[in-house]
C-alpha cells in the first residue's frame, strides 16, 4: 500500500460563535497547507501480510463519482489481545474491485494452505475452495467479501459494512 495522503493537518474545532468559528477555519486552512508542504514528495508505505487476512471484499463504483474499493479484513496479533481491523484502498478507474478481491483471494489462501506451521486444520476446506475462487457478486448495500475462517456473526456484520 502506498498513501500521498497520509498527513492531513486540521482538526481545529469552533468552541461555539463566530469569532471561534472564525479563528477555527484560519487555524484549518494554516495546518492544512503546513501539511500539504510537510508530505510533498514524500510517501507512507506498508503491507499486509497474508496470514493476517480474514476476508479480502470489495465495493464496485456506485453513482457517478463513486469508486471501487478493495477492503482488507485483518486480524494483527497483538501481546494484549488479538486486534481486528479493516483497510479500505479507493482504486483507480482502470481497475476492477471485483477481479482484484478475487485474485488477492486466491493467491491468500495459497499462501494460507501452505503455511503448514500456522495452519488451522477446520479452515483447510475453505482454503481450498478460495484457491479457484469464483467471482463474487456485487451487493449494493454492503462489501461483498471472501472469508478465509470462521468469524463470529457480529464481527463480520463489521467487516461487511458500507462506510
Amino acid at each position: 500500500m502506498a498513501l500521498s495522503k497520509f498527513d492531513t493537518g486540521g482538526g481545529f474545532v469552533p468552541l461555539g460563535g463566530l469569532a471561534s468559528g472564525a479563528v477555527a477555519l484560519t487555524a484549518n486552512a494554516v495546518s492544512k497547507a503546513r501539511a500539504s508542504s510537510r508530505r510533498r514528495g514524500k510517501m507512507l508505505v506498508g503491507h499486509v501480510r497474508y496470514p493476517w487476512l480474514v476476508c479480502v471484499g470489495f465495493r464496485e463504483r456506485t453513482g457517478l463519482l463513486g469508486m471501487e474499493s478493495l477492503r482488507l479484513g485483518l486480524v494483527n496479533p497483538a501481546p494484549e489481545g488479538f486486534k481486528a481491523l479493516f483497510i479500505n484502498l479507493g482504486l483507480p478507474k482502470n481497475l476492477s474491485a471485483r477481479e482484484l478481491a478475487k485474485t488477492v483471494a486466491q493467491r491468500a489462501a495459497t499462501y494460507q494452505l501452505a503455511d503448514a506451521e500456522n495452519a488451522i486444520p477446520e479452515n483447510r476446506p475453505r482454503l481450498e475452495t478460495l484457491t479457484n475462487a469464483p467471482l463474487l457478486p456485487s451487493q449494493s448495500d454492503k462489501v461483498s467479501c471472501y472469508w478465509f475462517h470462521d468469524v463470529p456473526p457480529a464481527l463480520m456484520a463489521a467487516y461487511q459494512h458500507v462506510q
